[in-house]
């Protein structure tokens, strides 16, 4: 997954900050609007693109720490959220508390 690579240190190695955040909004904006597809919901999972998503949410880097890129991966989220599969994937990953961390 995209969004995991670019939490590698030697991934982004030399690539300036605003370089990095860039990857990380185009991808998100892609996945948002592949999440508006209804029947796309399950796809997020059998990929494995939940865990990831969340764990950009949780991230204290500076290059996850655009308002932007939160609210596209909160669109995301609520999106494929309708999938009952996803719903306890979410429950269980901690998603609700990661997004009340959002408004400290």
């Amino acid at each position: 997954c995209a969004l995991a690579l670019l939490s590698v240190d030697a991934a982004t190695a030399g690539v300036p900050i605003s370089g990095v955040q860039a990857a990380y909004q185009n991808i998100a904006q892609v996945l948002f609007k592949y999440s508006q597809k209804e029947g796309n919901d399950a796809e997020f999972l059998s990929a494995k693109l939940i865990e990831p998503l969340i764990e950009v949410l949780e991230s204290t880097s500076d290059s996850c720490s655009s308002t932007d890129l939160r609210v596209y991966i909160v669109g995301i989220l609520k999106n494929v959220s309708n999938d009952s599969a996803n719903q306890k994937l979410l429950a269980q990953r901690g998603a609700v508390t990661a997004l009340f961390k959002l408004m400290d």
